[in-house]
């Protein structure tokens, strides 16, 4: 006969029973074998917590419920449990415990209480149904969000610019019904932004999209976290600007801007998209996504560059993309230096079309992730999404980098470069003395 002598405590939730406008159940902890799987005897039951939610979901018409369902699923934003004792803190007032239970009576909710010196404690909120409870918050919050949602997905339709693409990927997924209005409709702009390679201010992008100035803050974390740093998608703290240091000749009407002159000079996209001449200097120019290289390259090189250099400031704008179809026209080498991470090899990518197949990567291929003595971990959503360009684009440009990066399971900031060794600068030295195009993508120091 067997012996019981090695047992495991597990969680074991009860039967529900009513409990006035609530029903509840107890959730015990048993200790059962291992081995048989059968339960030890005990002389007490060891309850440790008490569950309660509604038999059935009913109307809620009463406006303190209604506020108090808003409150808590602004708190919740994409959590599905919130500790009730911070809650309760935060809003305030007496009423506010039994005010949880009255909406927990009709609401898609979950209270879970445990045991304390003075008895049960309301311990856990947790949402059973999100879009019920938002229902609730807000009437005719879900017809809106299908008909905003349906709004934004034909917006984009068509759009071609592959962060824009990947834009349309996130509002045609079944998660896209759950995000909140607010954000569909930020999504779907952003992606317009994108394809017309406009920048706008942060406060006029909210105004204009949102309605408000100020709408676009509450949500802004929950946009980042879908698509990467706004300012690297055009929604930055100023317009269009097209920022550029180093060597180069400016004519724009009657003005001529030798560039050499000055440290660096930022000028209006409207002003680029009517210039009348470029001059370039002889080693091309060095496109920059973002702005700490940018200026750590006017500081190196100096004012004895014969390099243009211009600050992308993520996906070129209308000015940036004239720019360089200009200095495509006349044949001049061009090179791009992006972050090694998904978004910087689609600027890239983008880069590399608007100059017809002429520009040239340099610090973006696998050696240069390899030799990095600084690098980040990448997330699981990252390594997904590059997964996903990957199977889409197999043989595109950069997509070599990009296998290595999932590989790796790390991604490089263009600042990680300026520390690690002088090996940006000595990369960029090799491309500027001529080298050649192929020693812009593997110069290694």
């Amino acid at each position: 006969m067997h012996n019981c002598t090695k047992f495991q405590k597990i969680r074991r939730e009860g039967s529900w029973r009513q409990s006035g406008p609530l029903r509840e159940r107890d959730i015990e902890t048993v200790s059962i074998c291992k081995e048989c799987g059968r339960e030890r005897s005990r002389k007490f039951r060891n309850v440790v917590a008490v569950e309660k939610e509604a038999s059935t979901l009913t109307a809620v018409a009463d406006p303190v419920l209604r506020r108090l369902a808003r409150s808590l699923a602004s708190a919740l934003r994409n959590r599905t449990d919130i500790r009730a004792e911070g809650l309760i803190r935060r809003l305030g007032g007496i009423q506010t415990e039994v005010n949880i239970e009255r909406l927990a009576a009709a609401a898609p909710l979950r209270l879970i209480y445990r045991h304390s010196s003075s008895g049960l404690r309301l311990h856990t909120i947790r949402v059973l149904e999100r879009v019920a409870l938002d229902e609730i918050a807000r009437p005719g919050v879900q017809a809106r969000r299908v008909a905003v949602l349906a709004e934004a997905r034909s917006t984009v339709r068509d759009l071609v610019n592959p962060e824009a693409m990947s834009i349309r990927e996130i509002l045609g997924t079944q998660e896209a019904a759950r995000l909140d209005e607010r954000v569909i409709k930020a999504l779907a702009s952003l992606a317009r932004l994108l394809e017309s390679g406009d920048a706008l201010p942060a406060k006029a992008f909210s105004a204009q999209v949102l309605g408000n100035s100020k709408a676009l803050s509450p949500i802004r974390q929950r946009l980042e976290r879908l698509v990467g740093p706004l300012q690297r998608l055009g929604v930055r703290d100023w317009g269009g600007m097209v920022i550029m240091g180093g060597a180069g000749l400016l004519r724009l009407g009657t003005c001529e801007i030798r560039l050499g002159t000055l440290r660096c000079i930022g000028i209006s996209s409207d002003d680029i998209l009517g210039l009348r001449e470029l001059g370039v200097p002889p080693a091309g120019i060095l496109v920059i996504e973002n702005l700490t290289p940018f200026q750590a390259c006017l500081e190196h090189f100096g004012g004895n560059s014969s390099v243009l250099f211009v600050w992308s400031g993520g996906f070129p704008n209308r000015g940036v993309k004239q720019l360089l179809e200009d200095a495509a026209r006349q044949k001049a080498a061009i090179r791009v230096w992006c972050d090694l991470d998904l978004g910087g090899i689609r600027i890239a990518r983008l880069i590399h079309e608007i100059t017809g197949g002429t520009a040239e990567p340099v610090l973006m291929n696998a050696a240069t992730l390899e030799r990095s003595a600084i690098a980040s971990p990448l997330s699981a959503e990252n390594a997904a999404r590059i997964q996903r360009d990957v199977e889409q684009h197999p043989n595109g440009f950069l997509s070599d980098t990009l296998r290595a990066i999932l590989a790796k399971r790390v991604w490089v900031e263009q600042e990680a470069l300026l520390q690690s060794g002088g090996l940006a600068f000595a990369a960029l030295i090799a491309c500027f003395d001529g080298e050649g195009p192929q020693v812009l993508s593997n110069a290694m120091p």
